[in-house]
């Protein structure tokens, strides 16, 4: 057992990460909308060797290392992404109520089925 994750805030000038969690072993790093920026294993200080990238929008775009990009639909759901080439997500598909409908990873797709608007089964 790792113990209470102990927790900081600070504004250093050459880095935009206001909050540290430091739980157990690992490190994250939020900026001040709550956005995770930073997280390792093995760091100390933030930024540490992970560093996520955002859009004005708070949509996580970039990742250190991820060979794939995500996007996004005209209602803000992501339509692509992922952290490694083989975890990747693509092809994802909406209903008109934002629920995911359809995932691609790797070559599989999967198709998913909601309950009715009313998140209510018959």
């Amino acid at each position: 057992m790792h113990g209470s994750p102990s927790t900081s805030r600070s504004h250093p000038a050459t880095c935009p990460t206001i909050y540290t969690l430091n739980a157990g072993s690992w490190l994250y790093c939020f900026d001040k909308v709550g956005n995770l920026t930073s997280q390792d294993g093995t760091a100390s200080t933030c930024p540490s060797s992970a560093v996520f990238t955002y859009n004005d929008a708070s949509q996580l775009t970039a990742q250190t290392g991820s060979l794939t990009s995500w996007s996004y639909d005209r209602l803000g759901n992501e339509t692509a992404g992922g952290r490694v080439a083989a975890t990747a997500r693509t092809d994802e598909t909406w209903t008109d109520y934002s629920q995911l409908a359809a995932i691609t990873t790797g070559s599989t797709t999967y198709d998913l089925v909601h309950a009715g608007i009313g998140n209510s089964e018959l």
